[in-house]
């Protein structure tokens, strides 16, 4: 199945999951999710599975294991809501969790969509890894980061109140000062969400972070 594009129909039914979050509305939705969610997130990352895969060889790629559920785990959360209002694609390595991972990822929400990559999570072991990285190359991650390409995307990752590199320049610290690091490109809900082009744009954003990835994970 070729991806075509989301429909806005897609937003009416989180908005419905949203106001009406029980068994009794998705059960009344059921083929509706099937057809405005489910089958589009798997032909989207099946389409941006082969640009992933080439990336970083290490991360699940498959659409049925990478496309998220629309039921919560509500076992160990407060939130006892039993469906998520949002979906998203989360390409990490296999048996990793999804609150704890590195990778690519992509989602819609109420909000908007975003795409991005990176450490999610506190990882320290590949955090650590990223820091004596920049700490030996600075000049390789400053280029890295003047790169034109890079300019529509955010930096993401709660910020250490504490320095953990002090010796590194002060240019650098915002990027090795963080508990998680990615960076992310937001969408508007706007007329884009709707087309077969979304996914050559998702393509095209991956591609334009590989260099960038491949640094911070050191591959």
């Amino acid at each position: 199945m070729a991806f075509t594009g989301f429909s806005p129909e897609l937003l009416d039914f989180f908005m419905g999951v949203r106001l009406n979050n029980s068994k009794a509305y998705m059960d009344a939705n059921r083929e509706v999710y099937k057809r405005v969610a489910r089958e589009p997130f798997l032909a989207l990352a099946a389409e941006l599975a082969p640009v992933v895969a080439r990336i970083d060889p290490a991360l699940e790629v498959r659409p049925e294991r990478v496309v998220s559920r629309i039921n919560r785990d509500t076992r160990f959360s407060k939130d006892k809501s039993p469906y998520r209002d949002h979906l998203w694609i989360g390409y990490k390595p296999p048996k990793t969790r999804a609150s704890e991972a590195h990778g690519f990822f992509f989602d819609v929400t109420l909000e908007g969509y975003h795409y991005g990559c990176g450490i999610w999570g506190e990882v320290r072991p590949l955090m650590n890894a990223f820091r004596d990285r920049v700490e030996a190359f600075p000049d390789t991650f400053r280029q890295l980061l003047s790169e034109p390409k890079l300019k529509d995307f955010a930096v993401g990752g709660d910020l250490y109140k504490k320095d953990r590199k002090p010796e590194i320049d002060a240019d650098l610290k915002p990027w090795v000062n963080r508990k998680s690091l990615f960076l992310e490109f937001e969408g508007p809900l706007g007329a884009g969400l709707f087309t077969p082009q979304l996914a050559q744009e998702v393509r095209a954003g991956f591609e334009a972070m590989a260099q960038w990835y491949r640094f911070v994970m050191g591959i």
